[in-house]
């Protein structure tokens, strides 16, 4: 009887941490792995985790969980194994998102991942309404410089850095032939959770944004970590020309935004009070 007894109890816990664990995938730059019994296998979006699973990224990439009964996301760059409510215990890996209805979206697609997020998007009334975020970075940038091209990045409000790789050996370039692909490489050394892009301002100053927007306008695919090195690579660029110098300019905020809007409102006087993050670097371009 005692032993029947000590087996429905210890099934009842089993069954109520499954219960309790509302802690999911929401989204991964580059690859992150759960590592159960000294083997690893690959996360994918919408999976479900327990507190004491252990998680890990790989290097230069990030992993964004959800924990669906606080209604918070967490990001984290770790290559070490750490566990799962240790990660979603630190208030400078919260997340912010300028739409709670997300959420309602991101449970949409866990039940039914045949349908695009912009399905649930409409279904769920939810729109890009970041309006007040795009005229806080334009306001930020215009009140470091009138131009992008003038500014310096001694100006920036977050310690950033940007590299531009070579995408087929991964390392660093100052010039680039037209054809060639890179990716970039973005380091925060802020303890702030950043949303980034990059624009790239040719020699004629015409300019490219370089990184697209989600479905959603979440900018998740675009973030970084606070006191980490994201590589792109899903999201490599081609260099074009005209021959001559280029300037890539990184952008960095804390609420996601979106950069073409921004650029559109530039130069914008305001009682700006955001702080802003950027990062130039001119590259070289050759025949």
């Amino acid at each position: 009887m005692n032993n029947n007894r000590l087996f429905l109890i210890l099934l009842f816990a089993a069954f109520s941490l499954n219960i309790d664990a509302d802690i999911y995938v929401y989204q991964l730059v580059g690859e992150s792995f759960l590592v159960k019994d000294k083997e690893e296998t690959i996360l994918y979006k919408t999976q479900q985790l327990q507190p004491t699973d252990l998680v890990r990224t790989a290097e230069y990439a990030s992993l964004t969980l959800l924990d669906d009964k606080r209604k918070k996301l967490f990001t984290v760059q770790t290559t070490e194994p750490m566990k799962v409510e240790d990660i979603i215990s630190r208030p400078e890996r919260t997340v912010s998102l300028l739409e709670e209805a997300f959420y309602g979206i991101f449970q949409s697609m866990r039940k039914d991942n045949q349908k695009s997020v912009a399905h649930y998007q409409q279904q769920a009334g939810v729109t890009y309404r970041g309006d007040n975020e795009d005229m806080a970075v334009a306001m930020a940038l215009t009140a470091k410089s009138s131009t992008l091209t003038a500014l310096s990045n001694q100006q920036t409000d977050y310690p950033v850095l940007l590299r531009l790789l070579d995408l087929q050996t991964l390392q660093p370039v100052s010039t680039a032939s037209v054809g060639m692909h890179l990716i970039a490489e973005v380091e925060n050394r802020s303890n702030t959770v950043l949303y980034v892009n990059l624009i790239d301002i040719d020699t004629e100053g015409n300019t490219s944004i370089l990184f697209p927007m989600d479905e959603q306008s979440s900018m998740l695919h675009l973030i970084v970590p606070a006191y980490s090195v994201i590589r792109f690579t899903d999201y490599p660029f081609t260099i074009y020309g005209p021959t001559g110098t280029d300037r890539f300019v990184l952008v960095a905020f804390n609420k996601p935004y979106n950069l073409k809007h921004a650029l559109e409102l530039m130069p914008l006087q305001g009682n700006n009070t955001e702080k802003i993050g950027f990062y130039t670097t001119p590259l070289q371009i050759m025949p």
